[in-house]
């Protein structure tokens, strides 16, 4: 998996933030400016180039999410719940 430059976030976590709120790279920095621009634009460049592997991750994500078997940190620092 690939991760956005200097940061411990996951480009699929901004490809979902694009695909799940259909943001744009300036609405993601809006809502996360310690990201950059040219780190946004290069984790979606990214995103696209290798799509469906990153398509692929997804399904495995939510697949996880709806079975109830993820507890994690979310990528904006807020303590997740799994329930």
């Amino acid at each position: 998996m690939l991760w956005v430059d200097d940061t411990n976030i996951k480009v699929v976590e901004l490809a979902l933030d694009h695909l799940a709120y259909g943001w744009s790279a300036e609405a993601i920095h809006e809502q996360s400016p310690h990201f950059t621009l040219a780190q946004i634009h290069a984790a979606l460049a990214f995103f696209y180039d290798p799509q469906a592997e990153f398509e692929q991750e997804m399904l495995r994500r939510e697949r996880e999410v709806e079975g109830g078997n993820l507890n994690l940190v979310n990528h904006h620092g807020d303590a997740g719940c799994g329930s």
